[in-house]
């Protein structure tokens, strides 16, 4: 964790619109699980003029809290999704740009797995009905009435000029972030076909893995550890979208959580630093989010891919010791930015030995240096032929070099088919 020091500046944009009734979901939802003292700093951020740098050391004496409050403060909100922060280091002092993002709604926060499950560790259950009920729809009425409402075309008139209907993009509104779940699905999946081959990705829809990543979030279970819990909740006779008994995966989730061995060790994994929303920076937040299999789907528009591209791809990860992200980089480089474009095991393992030579952590490491020592780049020159006489040093002409292109003027040339990627995703 990096804490910021007074000395350091820092600057707050808004990446949602505050309304008063995100206070009252702050405190009901939020504030039993971090403390008031979190939810203060969180509202005094949001108080702050945007874009504006100052120093830190402003901020701790106009609200009274120290280095040491502001730090822990700062990583349960970033750990809710309230704030996402973005460091660059320098020699005179740090600079910390802290993103705020709107607290969940009743219905986003209750209507997840991993955010509710936490809020019940920290409350009673009398408390948690009464915030359900307290949140509750009303029932519409149903026997005996009819819906008369008037449509948009019956009181506007119709417009076939499609200017007139260009949506408006990087607007604010309650934009929620996103938690960060440390699940590896390719880890996860190798461990349930070693005992169930005929389970597979594809037998489970996006909602189900949902709640097998919040589960394991939340009970802090690793990949190996969820896999035999959810192949014991697996009912293969059921139709797709439903082979999951959720409710037995969730009792042998609480079942299981005084098993010291089903939970992870405690470890920091490091993501690309990424700011913006710039095609490119899009394609590695894609890389690092999507499992193998996913990423290949997304590369060909959503296809199923070939088995043996996926196989080739998981084996970086399992064989290899790649993360996900950077097998997803080395994946992308091949068949989107090298000559040739071939998913071959000989090209992927050496490339994926070079990434973990290279000693990068990220997706975006992975991706840089592939970039930068592209073979592409380092084709030696043809043989001269032996009957071709030498000319002598008078003779010989400077040669003025070729500027080789840098890895920023490689990706600007291909920003095109990044944003034609990001159309698939």
């Amino acid at each position: 964790m990096n804490l910021p020091q007074s000395h350091d500046r820092y600057e707050v944009c808004f990446e949602g619109i505050p309304s008063s009734a995100q206070e009252e979901w702050l405190l009901d939802f939020y504030a039993p699980i971090l403390g008031l003292r979190a939810i203060s700093i969180y509202l005094a951020l949001r108080n702050e003029p945007r874009q504006t740098w100052k120093p830190h050391g402003d901020f701790f004496l106009r609200y009274q809290v120290t280095e040491g409050e502001f730090a822990n403060a700062l990583s349960g909100l970033e750990a809710m999704g309230l704030i996402a922060t973005y460091l660059q280091k320098g020699e005179q002092g740090n600079s910390y740009v802290y993103a705020l993002y709107c607290p969940r709604s009743p219905k986003s926060f209750l209507g997840q797995e991993l955010m509710a499950g936490t809020l019940r560790r920290y409350v009673s259950a009398q408390e948690f009905d009464r915030l359900v009920a307290k949140y509750k729809l009303d029932p519409l009425p149903k026997e005996g009435f009819e819906n008369v409402s008037t449509k948009f075309f019956e009181y506007f008139q119709d417009n076939d000029n499609a200017a007139y209907y260009t949506p408006v993009k990087n607007v604010l509104g309650e934009s929620s972030l996103a938690l960060r779940v440390q699940f590896d699905f390719t880890k996860f999946f190798v461990a349930v076909n070693q005992e169930e081959p005929y389970i597979h990705e594809n037998s489970f829809n996006s909602e189900e893995k949902n709640l097998i990543r919040d589960l394991a979030g939340l009970y802090a279970y690793d990949e190996e550890s969820m896999a035999s819990l959810v192949i014991r909740s697996f009912q293969n006779d059921r139709p797709w979208g439903s082979k999951l008994d959720r409710e037995r995966l969730r009792y042998l989730c609480a079942q299981n959580e005084e098993r010291p061995y089903f939970h992870r060790e405690k470890e920091m994994t490091e993501t690309s630093h990424v700011n913006g929303d710039s095609a490119i920076a899009e394609v590695v937040r894609a890389m690092e989010r999507s499992s193998c299999s996913e990423f290949l789907s997304s590369l060909q528009g959503g296809g199923k891919p070939a088995p043996k591209e996926v196989e080739i791809a998981n084996s970086l990860v399992t064989d290899m010791g790649l993360t996900n992200g950077q097998a997803n980089a080395v994946v992308f480089y091949l068949l989107k930015v090298k000559e040739n474009p071939t998913l071959t095991a000989t090209w992927a393992t050496n490339l994926a030995a070079a990434v973990l030579r290279s000693g990068g952590k990220t997706a975006l490491d992975a991706f840089n240096y592939l970039i930068q020592t592209a073979p592409e780049k380092r084709k030696s020159e043809k043989p001269q032929a032996k009957t071709k006489p030498v000319p002598s040093k008078q003779e010989q002409k400077p040669t003025t070099p070729v500027k080789e292109k840098t890895a920023e003027e490689e990706m600007e040339v291909s920003d095109e088919d990044y944003a034609a990627f990001l159309k698939d995703l």
